[in-house]
């Protein structure tokens, strides 16, 4: 019985993982921890240098990534961490240039299970924060998936407002999420939100 029930699980886990990897596009886990915050501006609310505010993705027991958007030609950043509310780690910055921006990315690594990190990412004189949980090795996840939800319409939104309601530790997407071009103002409109 538990070798059937073990398989059942595989195999639920494999067509989760194929879905995301290749049936649908371009799949994310968002990080929405309890403790997660959206990240704080420490100089003005209006930014000038961070078109997207740094989010969190690919959420793993012992690491995190951590990605965000600057104006075309802005390259310089550096990433900070920590166990609470330490920032006594660094993580080296990747700089991915796109049409319309700069998408920056950097891995945190070493993460404790299901513990409490804080991060700043630095970049143009400007500092964002925020705080998150790593994933836990033991115990239940909860999440929540949807794809197709690429027009930000209501009824998508609403759809969004019920996976909201169930709290789950992380998002899963299962593509379709942005339509026409698929452009950071589509994804900034439809997605992030």
């Amino acid at each position: 019985m538990k070798t059937m029930r073990s398989q059942w699980v595989s195999i639920a886990l494999g067509l989760a993982l194929t879905t995301l990897v290749v049936g649908a596009g371009m799949g994310f886990a968002f990080a929405r921890a309890i403790e997660a915050q959206p990240p704080a501006l420490v100089r003005t609310a209006s930014s000038k240098v961070f078109l997207r505010m740094p989010y969190l993705v690919q959420p793993r027991t012992d690491s995190i990534i951590i990605a965000w958007l600057t104006p075309p030609g802005v390259t310089d950043a550096s990433v900070t961490y920590g166990l609470g509310g330490g920032l006594n780690q660094t993580a080296p910055v990747r700089v991915h240039p796109q049409a319309d921006g700069v998408l920056h990315s950097a891995v945190l690594t070493g993460l404790r299970p299901a513990s409490s990190y804080s991060y700043a990412v630095h970049s143009s004189g400007e500092v964002a924060r925020g705080n998150f949980q790593s994933l836990p090795d033991t115990g239940r996840i909860r999440f929540a998936t949807t794809g197709d939800f690429g027009g930000g319409t209501l009824p998508e939104q609403a759809v969004v407002g019920l996976l909201n309601q169930q709290d789950p530790d992380m998002f899963i997407t299962l593509g379709d999420n942005t339509y026409e071009g698929g452009t950071i103002a589509e994804m900034d409109t439809n997605v992030f939100p």
